[in-house]
């Protein structure tokens, strides 16, 4: 493009000029036709003092403002410059009304120019981005970036960024840009001229030769198919292994063993996965079968895809492929998507996700929406695969996109891979035998971190009623019945009053299940909460319940009994709404689209309720039983605010688990479990007395490279605790914190202990402090770890968990919560939380126990290696010995 753009990065001392913020260094770099022409930058002095926090995250202070001119004496030369360009920044909705609002204080008019925002393009041209942050975007594509959050680095890199997303949006089929012109998504000052100058500059209509037009969609063409496997093992293979012994020696036994069944303890992720998958890849070549990998999670998937496997492909003779399988409401459902597209649209961020999606399917080879990135969409939830949609279903409805279905193009995947990896809530949804296209008897299993199956079993036979949730769909559902600013299904069926009459018998049956849920709850409210003893969680409050007075439960029953029979009702009412317009051929692609919403939101009901039927049993056994000992025994979650309708009601159904684990292990051709701890803990402890499977069926194997953790760790517990915990703590464990001055995790189970501990520390150390619950959530908070390396976390386990990636920084460990001193059933995950600590990779540091020194906590001492020492002293020894332990080892 022959336009000049003028990429300008400010950096300034706060955040609004009519606050008196100030410009302190102002940056340009100028793009002609594809290349960096020309860069100007300047300090600016704005006359007073630079706040530290500004200072310390841009590197500008005085010494470089002081002789630097005012904005007023460079303002003349800034317009100038910008004149006749196109203003674009990262983020133009700052810095374009920042500096014209500079301008017109200094006695100047605000340019009148285009501008153009880098993030929003970035969103839509850059769809799968984990994050639009200049730095992250810059390393992408490797475009230098040296010094972040300066005004010159930072233009520079933007400038850079532009060519290339000029060039990806002129190289979009030209029926993409229309599209995305049509949706007039919401983008910041003139964004939108850059599709519509990549609009003019398009010669043809034609498609490039790796996309197809499907129907009013572009797709990507994808290949699934395989090279041939051969089996010869070739040199790098033996060379790699030939330098690592122990890795060689536990190849060679799952080779042996593996058809009996395994259990393998490696305490280091890759090393471990790379010792089973490696095996296993010989294994299924030879056999011409395949392994199922059950993981923890979506990161470790994510780096068995990523790194692992090219990593087995760098070493192997013969190729070894892979795939994650997701249950189908990942995937996207493209006749949905392309009804949606002429819809009107729920919120105004709608049509950047349209447009965002469109340059997507160029680009997806899964149709995965996770791809994305994006959270709490109801938009994405409108456009999901499910297994019972409407227009999937009625043959009436002519598919254009049958032949090119991403559930379809998922499972011939699945067949065809060596190698097919899925996260532990996949493995253990009701549905997965039924969305699962191989039969697991043909299948290797591999279960890693199987130390947890117990936990894992007994979560997914947990039901939980979730009331907060009922409410919000059936507002979705009357919303479909009745909303006023576009098509309802009223107006759909508005000349059949059968079907008039259908919708308002649902409205009026949605109307009786809500009176029915509240009164319900004002119930639980009025005569369980208000009268129990509420354990208080991160989130929320807890009380577990025991009812044994027999008119409670026939109440609770009656009104569970009368919105499941409405429900029922409602059900029986859409069928019949769907027979009247199948019937019905005249309704357009958005009627159907709307009914299709409409029966999804109705799933969703369905699928609440449903979870009351089990509970509805549970409460007729004990009603009928003549002992009137006999309980029904279950949990509530309220909010911190008590509010009634935030009930959550949680139980597990009698089912016993162990036994759930022994049919894992005859579905599979073979098992292997696998873990960091398997057999860590005194006499088996996990496999033994948790797992409870027969050491009959199973062959042990352990790495024989534990690290000596006599030098690895120490375990301080205080001794001579007093009782008021929490204040003593807040006020007086900055001595042990000190002693190690890298990054530290504090253990906490609730907000009330977090807030002083919080406060206090936040007085006396000028360590970063990152809360949980108070400094974001924990997402944000594992974020911003990377940009402070010493910081003290205060945190739950959950979050604690989440830490892996960054276990080389983490040296210290405190555990100051009371839980362990209210019942022994917590001991086995304080277990996990040690040995957890104790196993991540190249950890070396200190265990805290404060204010936990009682029987419990002896049990938990003695269920650890006894290489480990702990020491019971007070707390200003713990200090000293934490220094000369660090001195001694590491230093």
């Amino acid at each position: 493009m022959n336009k000049v753009f003028a990429v300008v990065d400010l950096e300034t001392t706060g955040t609004n000029v009519n606050d008196g913020a100030k410009i302190i260094q102002f940056s340009c770099s100028f793009v002609q036709n594809n290349r960096v022409i020309n860069n100007f930058n300047t300090y600016i002095n704005p006359k007073e003092e630079i706040p530290e926090r500004i200072t310390k995250l841009t590197g500008i202070s005085r010494k470089q403002t002081d002789h630097a001119p005012t904005f007023k004496q460079i303002a003349d030369k800034i317009k100038r410059l910008l004149s006749n360009t196109i203003f674009v920044a990262h983020n133009v909705n700052f810095d374009f009304p920042f500096l014209n609002q500079e301008l017109i204080q200094n006695g100047f008019s605000s340019l009148k120019i285009q501008a153009i925002d880098t993030v929003t393009l970035s969103q839509i041209l850059l769809p799968t981005m984990p994050s639009y942050r200049l730095r992250d975007v810059s390393g992408y594509f490797n475009i230098v970036h040296k010094h972040p959050h300066s005004s010159d680095s930072d233009a520079y890199a933007t400038a850079k960024l532009l060519i290339v997303l000029i060039n990806r949006a002129f190289r979009l089929p030209l029926m993409i840009i229309n599209q995305i012109i049509k949706l007039k998504p919401n983008l910041p000052q003139d964004t939108m001229q850059v599709f519509k100058w990549a609009q003019s500059d398009h010669q043809s209509d034609q498609t490039p030769n790796f996309l197809f037009r499907c129907h009013h969609l572009i797709l990507r063409k994808i290949n699934i198919h395989h090279d041939q496997n051969n089996n010869q093992i070739n040199l790098k293979e033996k060379q790699h292994f030939n330098h690592n012994a122990e890795l060689k020696r536990i190849i060679g036994k799952i080779h042996r063993h593996y058809h009996h069944g395994m259990m393998v303890e490696i305490p280091e992720y890759f090393q471990r996965l790379l010792a089973i998958s490696y095996s296993m890849s010989k294994i299924v070549s030879n056999e011409h079968k395949q392994t199922l990998f059950i993981l923890s999670n979506q990161n470790d998937i994510n780096q068995f895809i990523n790194q692992l496997i090219p990593y087995l492909n760098s070493i192997l003779s013969f190729p070894i492929h892979g795939s994650n399988f997701k249950s189908d409401e990942h995937y996207i459902n493209l006749l949905k998507f392309s009804n949606s597209l002429s819809m009107p649209n729920h919120t105004k961020l709608d049509p950047l996700i349209k447009a965002k999606i469109l340059v997507w399917l160029t680009i997806t080879k899964t149709g995965d929406l996770d791809e994305l990135g994006i959270n709490n969409s109801q938009y994405l939830n409108d456009i999901r695969s499910y297994p019972d949609s409407f227009l999937e279903h009625q043959n009436q409805v002519k598919n254009p996109f049958a032949k090119f279905d991403f559930i379809k193009l998922r499972n011939r995947r699945v067949k065809q891979d060596q190698f097919i990896i899925i996260d532990q809530c996949t493995f253990t949804n009701r549905h997965f035998k039924s969305i699962f296209p191989i039969k697991l008897k043909k299948l290797y299993l591999v279960y890693d971190q199987a130390q947890m199956l117990p936990k894992v079993f007994k979560k997914a036979n947990q039901l939980t009623i979730n009331f907060p949730m009922i409410p919000i769909i059936i507002h979705r559902i009357k919303s479909n019945f009745n909303r006023t600013h576009y098509q309802n299904l009223k107006n759909v069926f508005h000349h059949d009053l059968h079907a008039y009459q259908i919708i308002i018998k649902s409205d009026l049956l949605l109307d009786q299940i809500e009176m029915k849920q509240n009164l319900l709850l004002n119930r639980f409210n009025k005569f369980i909460i208000k009268r129990a003893q509420l354990h208080s969680m991160m989130d929320d409050y807890e009380v577990n319940i025991q009812i044994n007075q027999r008119s409670q439960l026939i109440l609770i029953n009656n009104i569970l009994v009368s919105i499941v029979k409405n429900t029922n009702r409602i059900k029986i009412l859409s069928h019949k709404l769907n027979n009247i317009f199948i019937n019905q051929h005249f309704h357009s692609s958005d009627d159907q689209f709307l009914l299709d919403q409409y029966q999804m939101n109705l799933r969703k009901l369905f699928q609440s309720i449903t979870t009351m039927k089990p509970f509805i049993k549970m409460n007729r056994q004990v009603i009928n039983q003549n002992d009137s000992l006999q309980s029904v025994a279950f949990k509530i979650e309220i909010n911190r605010s008590l509010n009634p309708s935030s009930i959550k009601i949680c139980y597990h159904k009698n089912l016993h688990y162990s036994l759930t684990i022994d049919d894992l292990i005859l579905k599979f051709r073979s098992v292997i479990f696998s873990g960091s701890s398997l057999f860590l803990l005194k006499h088996g402890q996990i496999i033994k007395n948790a797992l409870k499977v027969n050491p009959k069926l199973t062959i042990p194997i352990r790495s024989h490279d534990h690290p000596p953790y006599s030098k690895q760790m120490r375990i301080f517990v205080e001794n001579h605790p007093i009782d008021n915990q929490i204040d003593r703590v807040s006020s007086k464990m900055n001595q042990v914190i000190n002693a190690n001055p890298n990054l530290t995790f504090i253990h906490v189970n609730d907000l009330e202990t977090i807030e002083p501990i919080y406060e206090s520390l936040a007085a006396q150390n000028n360590r970063t402090i990152l809360a949980e619950g108070i400094s974001g959530s924990k997402q944000k908070i594992l974020k911003m770890i990377k940009s402070f390396p010493n910081a003290i976390v205060i945190g739950s386990m959950k979050l604690f968990q989440n830490l892996k990636w960054h276990h080389n920084k983490l040296k210290s460990l405190l555990v100051i919560n009371n839980d362990l001193n209210q019942s022994a059933r917590n001991v086995f995950n304080w277990k996990q939380l040690i040995v957890k600590f104790m196993l991540l990779a190249q950890n070396k540091g200190t265990v805290t126990l404060i204010g936990l020194n009682d029987q419990n906590v002896k049990l938990l001492i003695n269920s650890l290696p006894s290489s480990i020492i702990t020491k019971y002293e007070p707390l200003n020894q713990i200090q000293n010995d934490i220094k000369m332990f660090l001195i001694n080892n590491y230093i």
